[in-house]
């Protein structure tokens, strides 16, 4: 049966954010990982990402995204901007994220980056449905477009606007920014009703079902 949630459903906290971010020795990942979520850069978009198009008298990056359409994300973390200024001030053109040639950063190699520092931040993805990797079942590793999704999340439980979420991620139709971000999403309903009834049982251990009246509910055993 398939899934009613959506991909957008499913996000990091902050401090999950945090952990995976800080997680890479290297510097450059680091920045990389804190530019999926601090500007909310599709993966392909941080690839193709060139240092002309930061600007650090605006705080504003250009971001050519989808349809090859433009977008100004501003810069809104002052932590995020210390160590992009860092990384990026000591290059005069090019990719801002490349290998040791100069290249851009492959598909692979950046989902690498992030499943590894995901790994080591011991942070898994908030999605519990697993999948299938070389004929075993295991937990899905965080990916890229997790902290989009997060960070649009975290935007509008803070209360910003659809239309600047909108704006922020670069969607053609405000329709789809609501549709993805426009409901509860799973974190947020359980933030919500462990404030309202306590923490919520993460999962049921069978002696838990002994103690269930099925006479009361109306069932049988």
């Amino acid at each position: 049966m398939k899934s009613q949630h959506k991909s957008g459903d499913y996000v990091l906290s902050r401090s999950e954010v945090q952990r995976i971010y800080n997680a890479p020795n290297n510097f450059r990942d680091r920045v990389l990982i804190k530019s999926f979520y601090f500007s909310g850069l599709r993966r392909f978009e941080a690839s193709s990402l060139l240092v002309s198009s930061v600007d650090f008298n605006r705080n504003v990056i250009s971001v050519f995204g989808k349809g090859e359409k433009v977008r100004s994300v501003p810069i809104i973390d002052p932590d995020y901007r210390a160590d992009l200024y860092h990384f990026v001030g000591r290059k005069n053109a090019g990719f801002v994220f490349a290998n040791s040639r100069g290249e851009s950063l492959s598909d692979r190699q950046i989902n690498d980056i992030v499943r590894l520092a995901g790994s080591k931040a011991e942070v898994t993805h908030p999605n519990p449905t697993k999948i299938l990797r070389k004929g075993k079942l295991v937990s899905r590793g965080v990916s890229p477009h997790l902290f989009r999704h997060s960070i649009a999340r975290h935007m509008k439980s803070d209360g910003v606007p659809m239309e600047l979420i909108q704006n922020f991620l670069g969607h053609n139709s405000i329709n789809t920014t609501v549709n993805v971000y426009g409901t509860l999403g799973v974190s947020e309903m359980q933030t919500i009703l462990e404030q309202k009834y306590g923490e919520l049982p993460k999962r049921l251990n069978k002696s838990d079902y002994k103690e269930i009246d099925y006479k009361i509910i109306g069932g049988t055993k």
